[in-house]
């Protein structure tokens, strides 16, 4: 299973390697294990190689990663979470209740 993603990755990046544009390899790399990582968990991929774009749940998990983790761990301590919200942008508390949706 894993060897059809490489196969993928591979099949995508040869078109754009035969070009003189750059390309961003660490955004490829990732593509590959989250579709590798979305088959195992959950029985389907996420198709980010095959749309060579970050899959909507994966973006916002990437953009607010760090105040997501704040967050969390805010909930730890009593009285701090209360404390952490009032400093997260209520876009970014959107974007998590976006992520528990997915």
């Amino acid at each position: 299973m894993i060897q059809v993603f490489f196969n993928l990755l591979i099949e995508r990046l040869r078109p754009l390697a035969d070009g003189r544009q750059a390309i961003n390899i660490n955004d490829w790399l990732q593509y590959t294990t989250f579709d590798i990582t979305g088959e195992l968990e959950f029985g389907e991929s996420f198709g980010c190689l095959e749309k060579g774009e970050y899959h909507p749940w994966i973006k916002v998990l990437l953009s607010n990663f760090r105040k997501i983790i704040l967050f969390g761990a805010s909930q730890l301590i009593p009285g701090l979470r209360f404390l952490v919200g009032l400093t997260i942008p209520k876009a970014v508390m959107q974007q998590r209740q976006q992520h528990f949706s997915y």
